[in-house]
């Protein structure tokens, strides 16, 4: 039939949601309280990470399933994406840095010990879960 192929198009269009999510990492990581954050507002540093960490895997496994029917190589699609996997990597250091802060404030606190247990835990469960 003579058509013209769709590959081009397709690569440039799952490429799109893949470049937007990259430039919400890339947002993040400059957007970084310059001092020390308080209690509150780290807390809510650590929900916003965990967003951005959350998107950035999924968008992730999402443009390497679109690609891996049409290219054959797969090592084509993860040469693609090297700043993004190295922006995601910034951004779970951040997010490491966070949780180290936010556990040392809440260590003195009176009733740190239930809560830290349950925070860690919690914490835990969400790096296990993002971090193949």
């Amino acid at each position: 039939m003579d058509l013209p192929s769709f590959e081009p198009a397709f690569l440039v269009l799952c490429r799109v949601l893949l470049n937007v999510i990259h430039e919400c990492l890339k947002l993040r990581l400059e957007q970084r309280p310059a001092g020390e954050p308080s209690l509150l507002s780290i807390k809510q540093l650590v929900r916003e990470c965990k967003e951005v960490l959350k998107g950035g895997l999924l968008m992730k496994q999402y443009y390497q399933f679109m690609l891996r029917e049409v290219l054959d190589n797969m090592q084509k699609i993860d040469c693609n994406i090297d700043s993004f996997e190295e922006d995601l990597h910034k951004m779970l250091m951040v997010y490491f840095d966070y949780m180290q802060s936010w556990i040392q404030m809440l260590q003195q606190l009176p009733q740190a010990s239930h809560s830290l247990k349950n925070l860690l835990e919690e914490e835990w469960n969400f790096t296990k879960e993002i971090t193949p």
